[in-house]
């Protein structure tokens, strides 16, 4: 079960980050899908396995979102960077502008411990 954080900006940045992560994942399928048959038969099996460790990433970088984990869903994000979008390269920033946006959070929510502790 998910546990969003209370505290209206950081439940939003929240809510970014894994929705975000969800659509990222799908852009990467739609794009390896549409673009597989371009790809050299020699390469089709780097291809495929690098999109799957780049879907997989972007799910469990929303997954760790879900959890709070920001910090992790940062990490994991800019690894999902090495999608293969071919000629839609510039979309790779994507996961980078959502791992800011998580570590935004992450630093957030951090500065909110620290106020409660005293």
């Amino acid at each position: 079960m998910a546990r969003v954080i209370s505290g209206s900006r950081t439940s939003m940045l929240q809510r970014i980050v894994v929705a975000g992560s969800c659509g990222w994942a799908a852009l990467i399928l739609v794009v390896s899908i549409a673009t597989f048959g371009q790809v050299y038969a020699d390469a089709r099996w780097l291809v495929g396995a690098v999109t799957l460790v780049a879907v997989s990433g972007a799910v469990a970088a929303s997954w760790l979102a879900a959890q709070s984990r920001f910090s992790w869903a940062a990490v994991v994000l800019v690894v999902s960077a090495i999608a293969p979008t071919c000629f839609l390269w510039v979309v790779n920033v994507v996961p980078l502008l959502l791992a800011a946006i998580a570590l935004a959070a992450a630093s957030e929510r951090e500065a909110r411990r620290r106020d409660t502790r005293g």
